[in-house]
């Protein structure tokens, strides 16, 4: 495996502002002394009001047969077809739904066998149409045809992590992850399987120690991370590059594995203050550590929320972002960016997604999961209108 490392980050990125309905500018691009280019966004986003695009709900999505219900839903997949994948990491399972929201079949179970998993995480739609499920407790990877059958299995050497960041990318190139040069609770490295077979390649993301408190009880080591406290947040383009930004500050670079910032996206946008509210829950929330013996200071806890969460990259590379809200704001948002890195503006949702729920965007769909008021998991379909 080859070793490589992400440069130099210079994090810029872009932002939306929340919810303008006026007038959209333009976005003001400039060349820095390295040939990055930056891209600087006005606050409300460049969408003119005829261009923006809206989320509406869609054609719903049949419940599964009620001897196989979905209880964790951990990823989501589609394929060309429309061709929904579900894959519940509890029940161990896959879920497979047409474009028109029926349920046709599901697979998979607990096991060691082929077709079995042990911990499967994520899942991949290859270039040929094939489903690659990610299964890190039995080091493998999955490979299943549309109807469900096994046609191939192969080893797999990366790490756990859920939700899996891994794709596919237009190369037909796998990539996942492994961990990291600083070890667990830091970045870990992307590893890229060529489509061709060969050896991986193996990038180093960039280094960032996010706040936490340790306890240590002999040769055990726990961990808990400092709530509304700012982390690495990244995501994998469709070209097999990488937008990260530490979400301190709503600035996103694109890199090109090796190292090459190729773009920046920045714009400034007003921070989203921690209420004595968020503040009290978080702390009720670290029982778990305290009761084990841990020690916390709430006064490290941030006045203000990281700007954003989470970003996910569709099909077409276009980044949806998940900012950070006011307390009490309903629903859910996504600010929208292109990818060339300009903001476009905000798109809200009248349901809101867990941070630990999986969002899937292809084409004019968007896919999540929403939790009823017993904690009861539902997929749901949206369409995205204005998209062209």
């Amino acid at each position: 495996m080859h070793a490589h490392r992400l440069g130099p980050i210079l994090l810029a990125v872009m932002v939306s502002a929340c919810g303008r309905d006026g007038a959209a500018g333009a976005a003001g691009e400039t060349r820095r002394p390295d040939g990055a280019v930056v891209v600087r966004s006005p606050a409300g986003g460049t969408w003119t009001d005829a261009e923006r695009w809206r989320v509406v709900a869609d054609a719903p999505i049949a419940e599964t047969p009620a001897s196989d219900p979905l209880v964790f839903p951990a990823a989501l997949e589609t394929d060309a077809a429309g061709t929904l994948y579900v894959l519940d990491a509890a029940s161990q399972r896959v879920h497979v739904f047409d474009a028109q929201g029926r349920h046709l079949r599901a697979f998979g179970r607990a096991g060691g066998g082929p077709g079995e998993f042990k911990q499967p995480m994520g899942m991949a739609v290859a270039p040929d149409g094939a489903l690659w499920v990610v299964d890190p407790g039995s080091m493998r990877y999955t490979v299943f045809d549309e109807s469900g059958a096994v046609v191939a299995t192969h080893r797999r050497d990366g790490m756990a992590v859920a939700p899996w960041p891994g794709r596919f990318d237009r190369q037909g190139r796998l990539w996942d992850v492994a961990e990291g040069a600083g070890g667990p609770g830091t970045p870990p490295a992307l590893v890229r399987q060529p489509a061709a077979g060969g050896a991986a390649e193996r990038f180093q993301l960039p280094a960032f120690t996010p706040a936490r408190w340790s306890l240590k009880n002999g040769s055990v080591q726990t961990q808990a991370f400092v709530p509304f406290s700012p982390s690495l947040v990244w995501a994998l383009t469709p070209e097999g590059r990488v937008w990260s930004g530490i979400s301190s500050e709503y600035r996103l670079a694109l890199h090109e594995p090796g190292g090459d910032t190729l773009r920046v996206a920045e714009l400034p946008v007003p921070p989203v203050s921690v209420t004595g509210a968020e503040r009290d829950a978080a702390a009720r929330e670290l029982k778990w550590f305290t009761d084990q013996g841990g020690s916390v200071d709430l006064g490290q806890i941030p006045g203000r929320k990281p700007a954003f969460t989470s970003i996910h990259v569709d099909d077409q590379g276009y980044l949806w972002i998940r900012p950070a809200l006011p307390e009490g704001t309903p629903g859910s948002a996504f600010d929208v960016v292109d990818p060339q890195g300009r903001y476009l503006g905000r798109v809200s949702l009248p349901v809101a997604i867990h941070e630990r729920m999986p969002v899937h965007v292809r084409g004019d769909r968007l896919y999540t999961v929403v939790l009823s008021e017993d904690d009861v998991p539902r997929l749901v379909r949206f369409r995205v209108e204005g998209r062209g």
